[in-house]
């Protein structure tokens, strides 16, 4: 539109009315330029910053992830560490003298089964008792 004018401006060059309008034109048409380059410019720059700040976002949220998971295996290692545990003091509290007799009683209280697991070893392993020797 503006070569248009221009070329109006061309065919009556001392129109001064024509050639100021073409002059506030074109000088419109500079500023909403830079205005243009200067936002483009900024956009570009916050484009840049947001790809920046997702590729921040994604090594934390992998970070995270490990983090997640050697927590989940440490507390795996807990609950085995509290449970070997948990069972020592259950067996100590047997290691004392008369132990065999405290352990038929609860055998007859809980069952056999009951102190397998507790023990984690099987009825076989037991020292026999003398009530339960043959004669």
């Amino acid at each position: 539109m503006l070569k248009d004018l221009e070329d109006v401006l061309n065919k009556y060059p001392r129109d001064n009315e024509l050639r100021t309008f073409l002059d506030r034109r074109k000088k419109a048409i500079v500023e909403h330029q830079e205005v243009y380059t200067i936002v483009k410019s900024q956009l570009d720059n916050r484009s840049a910053g947001l790809s920046e700040t997702e590729n921040e976002i994604a090594l934390v949220t992998k970070r995270l992830g490990q983090l997640e998971a050697a927590r989940a295996e440490v507390v795996k290692e807990k609950e085995g560490v509290d449970k070997a545990a948990k069972r020592l003091i259950f067996m100590s509290r047997f290691m004392e003298p008369g132990w065999q007799a405290t352990l038929d009683m609860l055998e007859q209280v809980l069952g056999d089964e009951a102190l397998r697991t507790a023990f984690c070893v099987t009825t076989s392993l037991r020292v026999p008792h003398k009530s339960h020797q043959s004669a």
